[in-house]
């Protein structure tokens, strides 16, 4: 006994720390009649998406019910009663980690006219008390300016953003103290998703709950999209090159739907989401200010001479100290900082049976493209490092219900649940010289030296034989060769100048 209750314990504790980072939403009210304000036993309330039913409840002899759990995202929300019209909701958003309050007060239906179905667009309470944060859900993230978690950061009260550097500041806290989950699997890397795959996004900037663990910043939680019971696909591009110079390209795809209906045809039982975005962006920060360059032909002469004997013609001189005001110009961009973007995202969502659900998803984000620095930017920009940055996820999330309507409406067991998740996370960070790459011996390499040398004879006695006749003394340095290094030829060309 006791070790079966230690091994009950022990599951207990997995469960819970396995699903610390996955908040479900939950929606809960009071039906009531809207005439007498008494409370309806046995209404029952909807939850849909598409015109599929995704959960369903029941109310209490006090007329309360409370449907949990709910997979944060925008729903329909229909309330039935016998003897009462239909009411629905359009547009409910539902948010994870915390209920959504949806009272019904409903009008008796006529005799004469029968049922009336009564609809209308939900629209949530402008002030929420003790609520410190902040959704945005996925129409509003469609219509911001910027794309991204930013967009969304900067809407936040109590959150600061460093222009220069992208950093978030949680009411005053330190931006490395912040922590982001998407789909319930910390981030570590890049945090972007496809914009058509965000369900919603979740800031909170203080009352941090305790399943987040020790985070002493904000929480940025993003919930992407999960498959739809109706087939679906939407597809943009976005370009600058007709009104800027900076060379901004973007595409996106997004499709999912149903893969197997039931018997009935009525509910999904397996579906899927696959979005993908690639971005190109010719220059991703633009100067303010014009960006100088040194003229072709006057950097082309300075790779191949870049030293000049002095006029005394004692040593030499860099001939960049040379330049004057006629040899630069202006560009209207910076040069060789293309960077590129591939974000794709995408989840299976298999429900298992009446009471199981089985979600598996990944995300892929890979950055690659030049660095730039104003070091650079005058005569070096040829030379820009290139990075490659590459992120990985996947995870599984297995949920089991308990209790229920119906013929289980009677159980004494209701709305509980348990999540199991597991997930896994590579990332990968490369900044390198794109000529020289993983061989370390290329950097710096200027090229070979090759000396060459002649003996010096002399006459007079040999100390081990005591003979007298001519001797080598040693060996003289004569000559040195420099052949020019194929990896660095204009590093090479400093040293050329001397042999």
């Amino acid at each position: 006994m006791r070790i079966r209750f230690g091994a009950f314990l022990l599951a207990i504790a997995f469960v819970f720390n396995a699903s610390a980072q996955s908040r479900p939403g939950s929606l809960r009210g009071v039906v009531k009649d809207k005439k007498s304000g008494d409370e309806q036993y046995q209404a029952v309330i909807k939850v849909l998406s598409g015109g599929y039913e995704i959960a369903k409840g029941l109310t209490d002899f006090d007329g309360r019910y409370n449907i949990n759990p709910i997979t944060p995202g925008t729903y329909t929300v229909s309330c039935e009663a016998f003897g009462y019209n239909k009411m629905t909701f359009n547009g409910v958003e539902i948010v994870g980690g915390r209920p959504i309050v949806i009272d019904f007060k409903l009008t008796s239906s006529d005799v004469v006219l029968g049922e009336v179905d009564v609809v209308a667009d939900y629209e949530a309470p402008l002030i929420e008390k003790g609520k410190t944060s902040f959704t945005m859900g996925a129409a509003a993230i469609r219509n911001l300016a910027s794309r991204g978690v930013s967009g969304v950061l900067s809407l936040t009260s109590g959150v600061v953003q460093d222009e220069g550097s992208g950093a978030s500041y949680f009411r005053g806290g330190r931006s490395d103290a912040n922590v982001t989950f998407i789909d319930g699997v910390k981030v570590r890397g890049s945090v972007q998703l496809p914009r058509e795959a965000i369900a919603q996004t979740e800031v909170i900037t203080g009352g941090v709950p305790a399943n987040y663990g020790d985070v002493t910043g904000g929480v940025i939680s993003t919930t992407t999209r999960g498959p739809s019971p109706r087939f679906f696909g939407t597809g943009e591009y976005v370009t600058s090159a007709l009104f800027d110079p900076y060379n901004y390209n973007l595409a996106g795809l997004t499709i999912g739907g149903p893969l197997l209906f039931n018997k009935e045809k009525n509910a999904p039982l397996v579906g899927y989401l696959m979005a993908l975005e690639f971005q190109h962006n010719g220059d991703s920060r633009p100067y303010a200010t014009p960006v100088w360059k040194v003229k072709d032909d006057v950097l082309e002469n300075l790779n191949n001479n870049p030293l000049l004997p002095t006029a005394a013609g004692l040593g030499t001189i860099r001939a960049a100290e040379l330049l004057r005001f006629d040899d630069l110009e202006t560009v209207n961009r910076r040069l060789n900082v293309a960077r590129n973007n591939i974000r794709a995202t995408g989840n299976i969502n298999i429900k298992t049976s009446d009471r199981t659900n089985l979600v598996i998803g990944g995300r892929f984000i890979q950055q690659y493209g030049r660095n730039g620095s104003r070091s650079n930017a005058l005569m070096n920009y040829q030379n820009n490092s290139v990075f490659n940055d590459r992120d990985f996820s996947t995870f599984a999330r297995f949920t089991q219900q308990f209790g229920g309507v119906g013929e289980d409406s009677e159980s004494l067991i209701k709305n509980a649940f348990y999540t199991i998740q597991a997930d896994y996370t590579r990332n990968l960070r490369r900044t390198w010289d794109d000529r020289h790459r993983d061989n370390i011996f290329q950097y710096g390499h200027v090229g070979t030296f090759e000396t060459q040398r002649t003996s010096l004879y002399g006459y007079g006695e040999d100390e081990k034989t005591g003979i007298f006749s001519y001797r080598k003394l040693l060996d003289l340095d004569t000559a040195v060769v420099f052949t020019p290094s194929s990896h660095n030829p204009i590093l090479a060309n400093y040293t050329s100048t001397y042999y």
